[in-house]
C-alpha cells in the first residue's frame, strides 16, 4: 500500500516525487505526519552541485532538515503522550556514546546522521520516523510554519553562545539570509549596544532594518571603514557573525572586526573554500569559531519564541505546496521574489 509521498534528489537539479508506503516507528521513535519544512540555504547546495564540501550524493536523497509536524504515532519504549502532540525536530542524531556526546559537544559526534544528509534521507516527504527524544513539544503560541524557523535559531543561539558575549557590544553581522536574521534576533537578546547588518540585496537590508538593526550597509555602495569607524569609535566590531558563506564575506567578517575580537563563521561556501587576508586577521590577534550545527539549543529557541522574545513572521516570505519543492529550491537559488525563507507543506 503507498499512502506516503517523498520527494528525492536523484542528481543536482533533479527531483523525482515518489509513491511509497508509510513508514512505521522502530523501538524508541515516533511515527510524524511533516506539516511545515524550511527550504536551507544547505539544501540548496545539494541541489545545485550534488554535494557539500567533500559529502557527496550517493543516491536518492531527500533534501531538508528544517521540520515540524505532529506525531500520530509512537514506538516501543517511546513516551505514549507525544502521540497527537505538534513537535519540532532535531534533525542531528548523534550517537550519545562517544566522548563528545559525553561531554555534551553533541553537534561534533563524528557518528552523527543528521536529515537530508547522505545516508540520512531528510524531511521533505510527507511522513518520517524519528527518535523520540529529539522532537519537542511546540506550544500552542508557536505555528507549525515558526516551528520549522527553530532549527536556524537555535543555531544562531548555538553562535552566540559560543562567543560569550558582553552586554553592550558591538556586533557586525555579514548577510542578511535567515541564518544572519536569525543571528539578529539572536544577539539583540544578548544586550547589545549597536548592531551592524552588512548586505548587499536591498530588499533584505530593508528587512534587516525593520527587524531592529541599528545600521545597516551595503558592502559595494557604502564606504564600511568609515561607517564602521564612526559606529565603533574607530576601532571596529566587538564581535562578528559572518552568514553569508562567500569569499566576500570572509574576508569582509575581518575587515570590520576590531583588534582582539572573536568571529563567528556559519556560512558555508559552496567551493568548500575559506579564507580571508592572513596580516589583517594575524595583526588584529582575531580569534575565529566555525560553527557546527547548534548544540543543544531547540529547546531554548522554542522557549524564546514563546515567551515573544523574538520575530520570526517577517523571515518567512513563501509558502509552497509539496509539488514547488524544485521550483523553490531555484528560487532560493536566485535570489528571486524578494526570498528570504520559503516553508514547504508536504500535505498540499
Amino acid at each position: 500500500m503507498t499512502d506516503s509521498r517523498a520527494s528525492y534528489l536523484m542528481e543536482p537539479r533533479r527531483i523525482e516525487f515518489r509513491d511509497e508506503a508509510r513508514p512505521a516507528p522502530g523501538p524508541g521513535e515516533v511515527l510524524i505526519e511533516l506539516t511545515a519544512v524550511g527550504v536551507c540555504g544547505s539544501d540548496v547546495h545539494w541541489y545545485l552541485d550534488g554535494r557539500i564540501g567533500t559529502t557527496r550524493l550517493e543516491g536518492p536523497l531527500t533534501l531538508g532538515h528544517e521540520p515540524a509536524g505532529r506525531v500520530v504515532e509512537v514506538g516501543a519504549g517511546a513516551d505514549p503522550a507525544l502521540k497527537g502532540k505538534r513537535v519540532a525536530i532535531e534533525p542531528a542524531i548523534a550517537c550519545g556514546r562517544c566522548p563528545f556526546c559525553q561531554d555534551g559537544d553533541t553537534n561534533l559526534c563524528p557518528h552523527v546522521r543528521f536529515m537530508g544528509t547522505p545516508p540520512t534521507q531528510g524531511a521533505f516527504r510527507q511522513w518520517t520516523t524519528h527518535p523520540a527524544h529529539l522532537v519537542a513539544e511546540l506550544p500552542a503560541t508557536v505555528s507549525d510554519e515558526v516551528g520549522a524557523l527553530l532549527e536556524p535559531l537555535a543555531i544562531a543561539i548555538h553562535s552566540t553562545d559560543l562567543l560569550k558575549p558582553r552586554a553592550g557590544a558591538t556586533w557586525a553581522i555579514v548577510g542578511a539570509g535567515p541564518i544572519g536574521l536569525c543571528a539578529l534576533e539572536a544577539v539583540k537578546l544578548t544586550g547589545p549596544g549597536c548592531v551592524m547588518i552588512i548586505e548587499p540585496l536591498e530588499y533584505r537590508r530593508a528587512l534587516a532594518r525593520s527587524m531592529g538593526a541599528d545600521i545597516v550597509l551595503a558592502p559595494e555602495q557604502d564606504d564600511l571603514a568609515a561607517a564602521v569607524a564612526r559606529a565603533t569609535g574607530g576601532y571596529g566590531a566587538d564581535y562578528v557573525i559572518e552568514a553569508a558563506g562567500k569569499p566576500a564575506s570572509f574576508e569582509l567578517m575581518t575587515q570590520v572586526a576590531r583588534p582582539g575580537a572573536k568571529i563567528a563563521v556559519v556560512g558555508i561556501d559552496p567551493h568548500d573554500r575559506f579564507g580571508f587576508n592572513n596580516s589583517v586577521g594575524r595583526r588584529k590577534g582575531l580569534t575565529l569559531y566555525m560553527v557546527r550545527r547548534s548544540r543543544r539549543t531547540l529547546e531554548r529557541a522554542i522557549a524564546i519564541t514563546a515567551a515573544g522574545r523574538w520575530r520570526p513572521d517577517p523571515i518567512i516570505t513563501h509558502r509552497r505546496p509539496f509539488g514547488d519543492l524544485a521550483r523553490s529550491l531555484e528560487r532560493v537559488a536566485g535570489f528571486e521574489d524578494g526570498v528570504i525563507k520559503t516553508i514547504i507543506d508536504p500535505r498540499r
